[in-house]
C-alpha cells in the first residue's frame, strides 16, 4: 500500500495500529488495529463523536485490547515484521477512494474511519 497521499495523521494511525500488532506480538493488523490506531488521535474524529456523546473514549479503547488480545501471537525470528490483512488492505483502499471520490488529494483519518 503506498501511503503517500495520506495525511500526516492518517500514515500515524496507521503506525499506531502496526505498533500495537507489534507490541501484542501479532503478526497480522486487522481493522480492529485500524481502529485502536485510529482512537490514538485526541483531536480526531473518534474522539470527537464519543466527547458529543459524552461517551468515555478509554472504556471504548479497553473493548478494543479484549478484542485484540484474542488474535493469535508469534514469536522468534521475524515476529517484528507485520503485514495488513485483507480486510485492513480494502479498509485502506476504501478510504483512499472515497477521498478521492470527495475530490480531495489526501486521505484523512476520517476517511479511514469510513473504510474501517
Amino acid at each position: 500500500m503506498n501511503y503517500d497521499h495520506f495525511t500526516s495523521r492518517a500514515k500515524l494511525a496507521v503506525q499506531n495500529a502496526m505498533g500495537k500488532a507489534v507490541d501484542l506480538s501479532h503478526q497480522q493488523v486487522t481493522p480492529t488495529h485500524l481502529l485502536f490506531g485510529l482512537c490514538n488521535d485526541e483531536s480526531g474524529v473518534i474522539n470527537k463523536v464519543f466527547g458529543l456523546l459524552e461517551a468515555n473514549i478509554e472504556d471504548f479503547k479497553k473493548k478494543i485490547i479484549e478484542e485484540l488480545v484474542k488474535n493469535p501471537t508469534v514469536d522468534g525470528a521475524g515476529a517484528d515484521r507485520v503485514y495488513l490483512t485483507t480486510d485492513s488492505s480494502k479498509a485502506l483502499e476504501q478510504a483512499k477512494k472515497l477521498s478521492e471520490k470527495d475530490k480531495h488529494l489526501f486521505t484523512s483519518i476520517e476517511y479511514i474511519l469510513l473504510g474501517v
